[in-house]
């Protein structure tokens, strides 16, 4: 597990969540915060196996505020974070097709359905919704205000999440 301590009062760490990796050598790759220092929106961190910049993301965890009348729709969500990490890879291999983002955008998971522990958040289940698409593995949550994502790539995707509120720490450049 890799979180910022320097980073806890950023207007970003109450929104950040960092994967708990047990014997998992991911390394976060990429931090993207949304909003504004006064009204921030939302983080997203890919994580991978490779540290290299061109590497596909092992994992992707993403959580966004939830404003007061969003439906908090967990297997939309959940499906939604599929199709973007199809389009994510698509654009790191370098197909930047129409067509291709398209067909990324019209995917359809193989299926979708709720349970009671969908992640485990900072050691508490709960519940939301899976989505499955191939080896792609998306699990959508409600946990304090927040909408959390978390997509998986492979067989560890068949476990529920665990994560950790914290800001995720990016990886040293690969020399």
């Amino acid at each position: 597990m890799t979180s910022s301590t320097k980073d806890e009062g950023a207007p970003w760490a109450r929104l950040a969540y960092t994967p708990v990796l047990d014997d998992e050598p991911l390394h976060c790759l990429e931090v993207t915060r949304t909003g504004t220092a006064d009204a921030p929106t939302g983080v997203l961190s890919r994580w991978g196996a490779d540290p290299g910049p061109e590497s596909l993301p092992d994992l992707v965890v993403e959580s966004a505020v939830l404003d007061a009348d969003d439906p908090a729709d967990d297997p939309a969500r959940a499906v939604a974070a599929l199709r973007a990490w199809l389009s994510h890879a698509r654009a790191t291999l370098g197909d930047w097709s129409r067509e291709g983002f398209a067909r990324d955008d019209a995917a359809l998971p193989d299926n979708v359905a709720h349970v009671d522990d969908a992640l485990v958040v900072d050691g508490s289940r709960v519940p939301g919704a899976v989505a499955r698409m191939g080896d792609l593995t998306a699990r959508a949550a409600r946990c304090d205000g927040h909408a959390l994502v978390v997509v998986r790539r492979g067989p560890a995707g068949a476990a529920p999440a665990r994560v950790v509120p914290g800001m995720p720490r990016l990886a040293p450049p690969a020399m």
